[in-house]
């Protein structure tokens, strides 16, 4: 099994006749972003608590780094990152003195990395851990699941509590170690993110795979919605490159267009268009067409 950078294999989990995860078999590349997508229980933290450790598989298996992981053999844990969807950090220790014991426990930490990280997600590390907002303990969270500079970065609901322009910084920086060879695992429910981030995505639901997808494949098969009001007559575009559905009312057409917009612009153009509205394909279109074929209300 061990061929990719992370591969798992019919990895399943049972809690007795309840399903966690059931007969998964994903494979990761060396740097690209994974994103996990699916809604709460679906059963992307079990499958996080398996590859780290935390829970025994009830079948199945998984590789990571090449190798295959035998239960109870975790030394591929130091090339991890982890954020956890349910943070939890000592409360009594400030944020400086939680970066120095991590430090100390991993060793050979670049400082002026973290220094760096620091900086960008603006973190107060000289306040007590228990005293910090939400946000600021996600930013810590990120802070220190990234500061060894792991081979593997494992995200549960990373940009969970933080403003808008802190979740496009730290989506920047997921991208940077991204180019400099990391490969990052991130389960979201947030669909916006996952899009702007991720190089490919699984969808589960129900503890089992839906399907795995390239984004950039992905974006070529969506829908995007026009309406267009012409003056006088409106003629027939339905023969034009890229558009799947063509429907005329009056002066207004309606069409659902496939790829590129330049086919359908370059005729509208000869046209006498009074008004034309564009509404851009979105994932988010795709992702709810998963959940109705499998039976998602």
């Amino acid at each position: 099994m061990a061929s990719a950078f992370m591969q798992t294999s019919a990895l399943t989990k049972r809690y007795g006749t309840t399903v966690g995860i059931e007969d998964l078999s994903l494979s990761l590349q060396a740097g690209e972003v994974f994103g996990f997508l699916g809604p709460n229980g679906a059963g992307k933290t079990t499958t996080i608590r398996l590859l780290l450790g935390f829970l025994r598989p009830t079948s199945g298996g998984f590789s990571m780094f090449g190798q295959d992981i035998a239960w109870g053999d975790w030394r591929h844990r130091a090339r991890i990152g982890f954020l956890p969807g349910d943070l939890r950090l000592p409360r009594r220790l400030t944020g400086h003195q939680l970066l120095g014991l991590l430090g100390r426990l991993h060793g050979q930490i670049n400082w002026s990395w973290v220094a760096h990280l620091v900086e960008r997600l603006e973190v107060p590390l000289g306040h007590r851990i228990r005293t910090l907002s939400r946000g600021n303990l996600q930013k810590l969270g990120l802070i220190q699941a990234l500061m060894h500079r792991p081979e593997l970065i494992i995200l549960d609901e990373p940009t969970t509590a933080l403003d808008p322009l802190v979740q496009r910084t730290a989506l920047e920086v997921l991208r940077e170690l991204r180019d400099q060879g990391a490969t990052v695992f991130f389960s979201s429910h947030h669909i916006d993110e996952v899009e702007k981030i991720c190089d490919r995505v699984a969808f589960v639901r129900g503890g089992r795979l839906v399907g795995v997808e390239e984004i950039a494949d992905l974006r070529s098969h969506l829908l995007a919605r026009v309406e267009v009001r012409v003056t006088g007559e409106a003629p027939d575009l339905s023969s034009v490159e890229g558009v799947i559905r063509f429907e005329q009312r009056g002066e207004t057409l309606a069409l659902m267009v496939r790829g590129r917009p330049a086919p359908l612009l370059a005729r509208l153009a000869a046209l006498p268009v009074e008004e034309i509205t564009w509404q851009a394909a979105r994932l988010e279109d795709h992702f709810f067409t998963y959940y109705e074929r499998a039976g998602e209300p």
